[in-house]
Parts: structure tokens; sequence; C-alpha cells
């Protein structure tokens, strides 16, 4: 309902208007002489007259400001009466649409009652928070058609009837504080710019003064009149020497000219442009600018001649340059580089921003950066981060991802910095983007080349979350843990691969991962058909949080080291053999000859004794032969049984090598030359181990014994030719007619000298002192002697040794060797627990053509003939195997297939009952040393017995 549109006219009431007339005009005369820092408590205490005067409860001023209408301190309210609520202080300006629209309509509000009010309507709810029974307002107009604000009085009470009187009353009043306040805010802006043209005045008064120039007059002649100078413009003549005299005869030829171009300018237009010109100065050049403009005298017109002025620009001049290199630094750089004001709308972007947003430089003013760079929705957390940062006044640098003017996205390397005025306000900032998108892309390919590399690689490698879940396991990996390829590694975690690992992650890895970014060390992964692996571990914290993993398989490096340890234990147990050998031979020489003299004496005795020392030296021939029977004996303590086989000497020597090379240190270096090609020998292992071993350490103990810087060892292997065959020998001897493989050892010790040489291979013989056995090269002797193997010793004092070994080929076969044609394709399962004689047999019967599957387990060969008897030709099985025999096993054989033909080989010749190449119980035994050509001779057979039996 609208607001009443007319007042009635109380007389009853007439006293009450003469004295509201009478306050009014005091409030006026009040607020015309208010001061602005008064007018606040002016106006309320104008409020509280005009409200007792109209006999109201609470009074107030609201005035609008932008989109809100606001209530400051200007309020009034009666004894008893609560003032304005403070939510109602500052409201929105739809929430007053009553108050609008009956000002525009009839200039005032006059509310007798909220009976016209809608209840519930926003305006209606505000008024009953109030307990307002009715209400007056009169506006404050700022132009015409324009409201500042309104001045409104609220009954309380009892409702109210408002007359014709108290409309005027109140709208002067109105009146009154919009004049006021009006008149406030023009004094305030007064005082402001009164204040800021005397601070320009001041500081314009303050240059004038401090201005450097020199003035120069020139009359229309050209001639100098007089002139002004100060510091640091001084001219090195007088007075007397400049005025009268031409510009030309007083100043440098190019000053000169632009004097006379100005003073040309200024005849046609009566000024002239500002000139800059260099001038050097003592070693310095200074930068000066020259302005002409014309002289006038009094109140003449006429032209009287032409004024200069001279000022020093030397350092203006370099800060313009600079400013100028740097604008067409900004101008041609290739980078994004935008302003922005303190609301982050752009003021100013260079082409480079043009070019790649397709937005001119008019169009992007007001933008964001964002709209340029099209950030879009995909980068709302970056925009965020952005926000965030430049509220708290802080620098970023981050990487976005934007979209150029052809919708095709690219990488910005985006770096915003916030500018801030002399007192420390940001008043805009500079915003840098670097296109990264040739980075961006070469790390993705980067990673690309990384995930193919992973997945190439040999070593398994994996990378997990921090919750042991995994993200990534390549194809080495999962066949190192016995996955599936087809396993979905992303939906597992470490510990549902390796649950008996869990305690070992919790107590040792996960620590040392926290405290030390990575961890390193091996682990076992138990089997429960194949032999237990062994992996070493290389654990890492990533920069993202995560784990990368790096497992290689040591299992062969370990079975190498376990089967390196047991050499090295049975090498010490030969040497301890050899040893005691050497000891009982010495100890047994003496003894018989000393039992030789007591026998041929008590033989001696015997011619002229008589019966009873016949009887007595019979007892004593007795004892003497038992006890050279016991000497004889001990000549057998130490002694081994030799198993000689088919050996790789290039193996044997590398893992001699091996073993020795731990004790060398870090000042003596051992290089190896080994030909690629296999060079087998008929040799006990142990034994050449032992020639090898000795040989290296007597060279290490040369090397370090000579005290020299780089010291080295070597160790080669090659087949013998005719210059190694033209050696001189110090132990054995060579036959002409058969071949040799030659390992020789050399050292840049100090050599042996002729004293040392004559003796080196008798046993006990060092030059060593106390820290040398003396044993080292007897041994070495009886082995080679006891092989049919030669030495010869190369050496020179001074300058190290050299010593070549001559260790004969196998001896050719006697059994002629089977056409390699009834072999080709024939399919062999072949078993032997020890991996080395596996691998070396298998090499064997490949290179002959035949179609080899290795079981290094004798239940693999068990499950293979299982699964398919007929899937194999013949089955080679070593009988020195465990848990079970070699035997035992082709009986297991040979009960799943009977016709299945096997070659048992004997080399310990354990079996009793067999002879050599015998057939026994349907199996072929070989016993003792077996070469190659006969082992493909014994296939050969067993697979024409097979034929033929067919």
């Amino acid at each position: 309902m609208a607001p009443e549109r007319h007042a009635r006219h109380d007389p009853d009431r007439g006293h009450g208007t003469v004295s509201a007339l009478g306050a009014l005009a005091g409030v006026q005369r009040r607020l015309q002489t208010s001061r602005p820092e008064q007018l606040d408590q002016d106006i309320t205490q104008a409020l509280a007259v005009m409200g007792k005067a109209l006999d109201a409860d609470r009074g107030y001023l609201f005035q609008i400001r932008d989109t809100v209408v606001i209530q400051n301190s200007h309020e009034w309210a009666a004894p008893g009466i609560a003032p304005v609520q403070p939510d109602l202080k500052e409201t929105p300006f739809s929430a007053g649409e009553v108050y609008w629209t009956a000002f525009r309509r009839y200039g005032i509000l006059r509310l007798r009652t909220l009976s016209s009010l809608a209840a519930g309507s926003e305006f209606h709810t505000i008024l009953t928070q109030q307990k307002v029974k009715s209400v007056i307002a009169a506006p404050i107009w700022q132009h015409p058609k324009e409201i500042a604000g309104f001045v409104g009085f609220d009954f309380c009470r009892a409702t109210r009837n408002f007359t014709a009187e108290e409309d005027a009353l109140l709208l002067c009043f109105a009146a009154s504080l919009g004049s006021a306040l009006d008149l406030a805010t023009l004094t305030r802006q007064r005082n402001k710019l009164d204040a800021a043209l005397g601070d320009a005045t001041g500081r314009l008064s303050a240059m004038v003064n401090a201005l450097p120039e020199f003035l120069v007059e020139v009359g229309q002649d050209g001639l100098i009149t007089g002139f002004h100078q100060g510091p640091p413009l001084t001219f090195a003549l007088t007075p007397a020497e400049v005025i009268g005299h031409p510009l030309e005869q007083v100043l440098p030829p190019h000053i000169a000219g632009i004097s006379r171009e100005a003073m040309a300018q200024v005849d046609r237009n009566g000024w002239s442009e500002s000139f800059s010109y260099p001038l050097e100065i003592g070693r310095s050049e200074k930068r000066y600018s020259l302005q002409a403009m014309r002289r006038s005298a009094g109140n003449d017109s006429r032209p009287q001649g032409y004024l200069f002025v001279v000022r020093d620009i030397s350092e203006s001049y370099r800060q313009d340059t600079h400013l100028r290199q740097l604008g067409q630094v900004v101008e041609l750089s290739s980078n994004l580089i935008m302003l922005t004001d303190s609301d982050r709308r752009i003021t100013w972007m260079n082409p480079t921003c043009t070019r790649s947003s397709g937005i001119l430089l008019e169009d992007a003013v007001g933008l964001r950066p964002g709209d340029v760079l099209r950030l879009g929705q995909d980068n709302s957390d970056a925009s965020t981060m952005i926000s965030a940062a430049l509220d708290r006044g802080d620098p970023i640098d981050l990487e976005v991802r934007a979209l150029n003017q052809h919708g095709l996205p690219y990488w910005v390397d985006l770096n915003i910095q916030p500018l801030r005025d002399p007192e420390g306000e940001i008043h805009s900032f500079m915003v840098v983007g670097s296109d990264i998108t040739l980075h961006k892309l070469a790390e993705a390919r980067a990673l690309r080349d990384r995930a193919s590399a992973m997945d190439a690689s040999q070593e398994g490698i994996a990378i997990s979350r921090a919750d042991g879940s995994l993200s990534y396991m390549n194809a080495a990996f999962r066949k190192a843990l016995g996955l599936d390829e087809d396993t979905q590694t992303e939906t597992l975690s470490w510990h549902d691969i390796l649950p008996e690992m869990l305690d070992t992650f919790r107590l040792a890895i996960i620590p040392e991962l926290y405290a030390h970014g990575q961890w390193r060390g091996e682990i076992t992964l138990p089997h429960s058909v194949r032999q237990d692996r062994h992996f070493e571990l290389s654990i890492s914290v990533q920069d993202e949080g995560s784990f990368l993993t790096i497992a290689r398989d040591i299992t062969a490096h370990k079975d190498t080291e376990k089967d390196l340890a047991l050499l090295r234990e049975q090498v010490q147990v030969v040497q301890s053999h050899h040893l005691i050998s050497q000891v009982a031979s010495g100890l047994s020489h003496d003894l018989f000859n000393v039992l030789a003299v007591i026998s041929a004496t008590a033989e001696s005795l015997r011619r002229n004794a008589d019966a009873d020392v016949v009887r007595g030296l019979t007892h004593l021939d007795a004892a003497t032969a038992q006890a050279m029977a016991l000497v004889r004996n001990m000549n057998r303590l130490g002694q081994r049984n030799v198993s000689k086989r088919m050996h790789n000497l290039r193996e044997l020597a590398g893992q001699a090598a091996g073993l020795v090379r731990p004790s060398l240190g870090g000042d003596v270096t051992l290089c190896l030359e080994l030909p690629k090609d296999r060079i087998d020998v008929l040799c006990d292992r142990t034994e050449i181990m032992q020639v090898l071993i000795n040989l290296l350490i007597n060279a290490r103990n040369a090397v370090m014994g000579a005290g020299r810087p780089r010291a080295s060892i070597g160790l080669s292997l090659c087949r013998a030719d005719d210059a190694h065959m033209a050696a001189t020998l110090d132990i054995g001897r060579l036959q002409p007619d058969r071949p040799y493989a030659c390992i020789i050892i050399s050292d840049t010790g100090n050599g042996i000298d002729a004293a040392a040489r004559e003796h080196m291979f008798q046993p006990y013989f060092t030059t060593r002192g106390e820290n040398g056995g003396g044993l080292g090269l007897s041994i070495v002797s009886d082995i080679l002697l006891a092989n049919k193997a030669a030495l010869s010793v190369d050496t020179t004092p001074g300058a190290g040794s050299r010593m070549t070994v001559f260790w004969p080929h196998a001896a050719p076969d006697a059994a002629p060797r089977p056409p390699v044609t009834t072999l080709q394709g024939l399919r062999v399962l072949l078993v032997n627990t020890n991996d080395h004689a596996l691998a070396d047999i298998a090499a064997t019967l490949t290179a002959a053509g035949l179609d080899v599957t290795s079981c290094i387990a004798p239940q693999d060969a068990v499950a293979a003939v299982s699964a398919g008897p007929v899937d194999w030709d013949v089955v080679l099985i070593d009988h020195d195997m465990t848990p079970i025999s070699g035997y035992a096993l082709a009986e297991t054989l040979l009960s799943l297939s009977k016709t299945l033909p096997v070659v048992l080989v004997d080399s310990q010749k354990m079996l009793q009952f067999a002879k050599n190449a015998a057939h026994v119980n349907g199996m072929k035994v070989l016993s003792g040393t077996v070469t190659h050509a006969a082992l493909l001779a014994a296939l050969a057979d067993v697979t024409a017995r097979k034929s033929t039996s067919s």
C-alpha cells in the first residue's frame, strides 16, 4: 500500500509547530556556521532538537554510497528508546525501495501505520524489528534527480498523524542538512586542493631554484649580447671575450650550426624545438639540450633577438637511453610480458602476447592476464594459488597450461611480481611468461623414453606410493617375483606381493628411507620349487614422495661367491695336504735311511752269532720290516684322489682372478686378457686353481714388495704357437706334436735374482723371511710335473717377472667321432646339479647340433619325462648328484618309460658294478674321465641301439 499523500492541518498542534519552526531556525544557523571537523556532532545535536520538536522517538541520517545505504554516527534516540540496530546501519539500496518511490512521487515519506505495508515484506520486517509504529522521512537531494540520502524520524510509542506544517518543517531540515554536507564536502576538497597546490608550488619553486641553466642572449644580427650562467654550466671564456662576438666564433661548429637552426625555427614559429647534442669536456662526454625563443623588450612586440636556454641533460639522457633500451628489450623479447594495475587488470602487454593470443593491445586493456592466456577451468587450482599469493603480496612462479589464438595448448612458466611504490604499497603487477612447450615436450619424450627403458631393462624397476601401493612395475621385476604378465600390479601393494618382507620393510627399510632418503641392501626371496633368489635392492624417495625401487638379481653372483668360497676352501685343504705330504715325505726318507742302517747292521751280526743272538736278530728284522712298512705308509699322508675332467680354462682363470683381486688393495691393478673362445683342457679343477692362485699370489707379493706406484699384474690366456714353444723351460718338458694352452702371469715387481732363481722351486725356500712359507712354487712344480705340463720363467732384476705355464690339451680320443649328421636335432634331456658342468656340457652338445634341454633339479627331469616320455631321444645324467644319485634318478625315469635311452656319467667311478662304457640295467654307463668326443659317441651309440631295436 502506498504511503499517505496528504497531511491534514491540525489546529490543536499549531503551538507545537511554531516552537518547531523556532527550533529549525536555530538548527539552520548552527549548521551554516559549522566547521567540517564539528559537523558530525552538530548534525547529531540537530537531530535531537528536531526530534524533540516533532515529539519523535528516534532520529537518524542515512547516506547513499554506491549500492548500500549507510548510517554512520548521525543518530538520536529518546530516553528508553533503543538506537538503530547495528545490522541495519548498512543495508542494500534495494531494501529502501519504498523510500525512493515515495520521494520521487510525493517528495516525502509519511507512514502513519504499518498496516499499509505488505506483511512479511523486507521493509515491513525492518520496521517491526525496530518497533516502529509511524515514520516520516525527507530526501536529501544531490542533484535534481539524484538522491544522496535521507533524514527520518520514528515514532515507537504510538501511531502519528502528520500535518502539512510538519512536512514542510522536515523538508526544510533535510535541505539544511544537505547544504551543510555539501558545504563540508566542498570545504574539505578546497582544503585538499589548497594543500596540493601549496605542495606543488613549493616543489616547483625548489625545482626552479635548483635548475642549473645557461642563458644566452643573441641579437637579431646573431651577435651575443649577454648571458647568465650557473653551476655546473660555466663558460671557460669571460663575458668580455664572448659578448659582441658571433656564435661561430665562440661555439664549436656543430653547436653553432644547431643554434642557427634554432634561430630559423624561432623566426618561423616563435619558438624552437629542443635540440640535444654531445660535448666532450675533459675526458668525458656530456649531453646538453638547447632551446631558443623570441626575446622582446617591454611592451614592444617586435623581435629584439633570441634567448637560448642550455641545460645539462647527461644524467636524464643516460636514464632515457637505458629506458629506451629496456623498452626495446621488452618489445623484442620472446617472453610474454604484461603490466597490470593494482586490481590486476592489464594496462600494457608486449607484441609477443599479441602474437600468441591474437588479442590486440587496445582490446587487452582492462582484461586479466588469465583471459589473455585463456587459462580456463583446467587451471582452476593454479588460478586459486595465484590469487592467494597476490592477495598476500607475494611473488609467485608456477607452470600453467595456456591456449593460443588457435585453441592449441602450450605451456608457460609464469612469474608474477608485485610492484611497490616508495611507501611499500602495491601499485601494479608485472607478469612474465616463458614458453616452455619445447621443454615440456622434451620432458614428456624423456619420460616416455624412461618408461621404455625401464620396460626393457634387465633390472627390476618398480614405483610405489608412500602407503606401499604400486603404480608401476616392469617386466623384469614381474618375472623375478613370479607374477604373470597380465597381473594388474597397480591394484596391489608390496604387502600383497611380499608378505614375508613386511617386518623387514617396517623395521629396517622405512626408517632408513625417511632418515636418509635412500636404502641399499640385499634380500633373499624363498622359492618353493627352485632355489632361493637373491636380490640387491636400491630404494630412493622421489621428489613427489613416491618410492623408486631397483632390484638386481644377484642369485648367479651369490652362487659364484659360494662356489669361489668352496673353491678357496678346497685350495686351502689341498695346500695343507701338500704341506703334510712334503713333511711326511722328508721324515719317511730320513727314517727309512736309519732303518736301512739298522737292517744292514743286524745282517752283519747274524753271520757270527750264536743261536740265541740269531733269534734276537730275527725279532729285530721283523720289527725293522714293520717300521719300514709304516714309513712307506707315511708317504701317502696328505695325498688326495685326483679327478680329471674337461674344464674351460678361460672360466677357471677368471675365477682365480676373482679370488685374488680383493687382496690387492687400491694401488695394484689386475689386468685380464682372456680369449672369447673356450680353451678346454683335461685337468683336476683344484690342481689347476692351485697353480693359478699360487702364481698370482707370488706376483702380488712381488709388486707390493717393490713399493712402486701404479703397480700391475697381468693374466692372459692363449693357445701356444711356435714362438711360445721355443721358450726355455724351468719345469717339465714339451712334446712337439702335442698342442698346449699358455697361461701367462706377469708383474711389475723387482724381478728374481740369479741366487733366488736357483732355489725358487725347492720346498721351504722363500725370500720373504718369516712372512713366507716357501711352498707355493714347490706345489706348482709338483702339479705341473704330475700333469705333464711345463713352466717357463722370464725375469729381469728390477724389471718384473713373467711366468708362462704350458698345459696340455686333452689327448685325442681313440674312439672315432660319430658323424655329426647322426646327432643333428637329437632331443637330449641333460640333468646335472653342478651348474658350471651343466652349462659346459650343454654348450658342447648344442655346438654339435643337438637340441638340449637342461635341468639343474632332478625333480624337474622327472616332471619333464612324466609330461611327455616320447619327447626325448636320450637322457644324459651325472651320477654324482644330490639329494638323489644319478643312478636312482635313471631308475625312476626308466620306470616311467622303459624304452627311454639313458646315459649315466660316473666320473668318480662310484658304481662298483659298472665298467667303462658298460650297459647296466638298460642304461649306458661312462666311468672315469669322459671326453667330449667319447660323450658324443655314447649318445650316438644309444640312439643307434634304439633305432635298431625299433
